[in-house]
């Protein structure tokens, strides 16, 4: 029953692995101070380092600097059980600013949980929205504008003619 049960807690185990590394979204685990404990391997593509580096590093070093005087960890919060869903800038290995909206909160035994989804193409297609949304305004106030240009022309026209009448 023993050798049934070891076997069983493997796969599980195999289960979570495979759930975790082939998640799409960055799953990141640190200690209370910050240091980077674990990641998948979507966290460490999508910023640009090993598996081995992260683990040498602490999450400050990878946010934009500016964003953690905007926005600060908020770990204190997290401690007392608070989930926190964020948007921020992160940066890559190469430097290269991106996007992420990050899911954090604390686990039972104190460790923090990150979950981390590059928004990138959220943002663009924002942005394009944006630009497509100005545009509309645009061609709005033209076709106002002409419609007012037209009417005031009909109207002019209209009292010409009465003076071409008289004359």
């Amino acid at each position: 029953i023993q050798i049934e049960s070891a076997g069983k807690v493997r796969q599980s185990e195999e289960r979570y692995r495979l759930l975790v590394e082939q998640a799409s979204d960055g799953i990141f685990l640190s200690d209370q101070d910050g240091w980077y404990l674990q990641a998948n391997a979507a966290g460490c593509q999508m910023l640009g380092y090993s598996l081995e580096e992260l683990l040498s590093m602490n999450v400050r070093q990878v946010a934009a600097a500016d964003e953690l005087d905007r926005i600060p960890l908020r770990i204190p919060e997290l401690l007392a059980g608070k989930v926190l869903v964020t948007e921020r800038l992160l940066r890559r290995k190469d430097g290269s600013l991106f996007p992420v909206e990050i899911s954090a909160k604390a686990l039972p035994d104190g460790q923090l949980q990150a979950i981390v989804r590059d928004i990138t193409e959220r943002r663009q297609a924002q942005e394009q929205l944006r630009i497509s949304e100005e545009r509309l305004r645009q061609s709005q106030k033209m076709e106002a504008v002409g419609l007012l240009a037209g009417g005031v022309a009909h109207d002019f026209n209209n009292r010409l003619q009465v003076m071409r009448g008289y004359a």
